[in-house]
């Protein structure tokens, strides 16, 4: 007899495996996503893809995923893959444009294919919030443990996907 594998929600984990005030944060990100019609569907161990019309956006990771995000107990993960849209919030209104600091947060916690141990080597160049970047990795952006300001960036960028994807024909 097989045995079907488990996937929890992630809800359930995070649950589990983050204190009250981490557990409270990352539980309302996953409402925001929720509320903007992304889905969560587990991926691997204490890890979900964040899907947006069947387009990946990225993964949300909890403590007890793969060694190879570095998280450690009570800790939790956003990484941003899609590099299928154009990160510009200048066409989207008030309510998207990230502020100079949460720019800052992109683009100094960019993940650079040079300074990983993934070796996916060269990587991509991409224009990011206007600025141009050479060897992007393939998971470009990694928010661990995000406080409130890289958190509502998150959602920023997550609203421009959505609206990438939304205004496709």
């Amino acid at each position: 007899m097989t045995t079907k594998a488990v996937k929890p929600k992630v809800e359930d984990v995070i649950y589990e495996v983050l204190a009250d005030d981490v557990h409270e944060m990352a539980s309302d990100f996953v409402a925001f996503l929720r509320a903007n019609k992304l889905t969560t569907p587990w991926s691997a161990t204490n890890s979900w893809k964040i899907r947006f019309k069947g387009k990946d956006v990225g993964f949300l990771s909890t403590y007890g995923t793969a060694a190879y995000r570095g998280l450690t107990v009570n800790s939790w993960q956003i990484c941003f893959t899609a590099h299928d849209f154009a990160c510009d919030d200048t066409a989207l209104g008030e309510s998207c444009v990230l502020s100079d600091i949460q720019k800052n947060i992109v683009w100094s916690k960019l993940s650079n294919c040079q300074n990983h141990p993934y070796q996916c080597n060269p990587g991509k160049s991409m224009t990011i919030l206007g600025k141009k970047i050479e060897n992007v990795c393939h998971q470009w952006l990694y928010l661990t443990n995000p406080d409130i300001e890289s958190l509502d960036c998150a959602k920023k960028l997550i609203l421009l996907f959505v609206n990438s994807v939304s205004n496709r024909r």
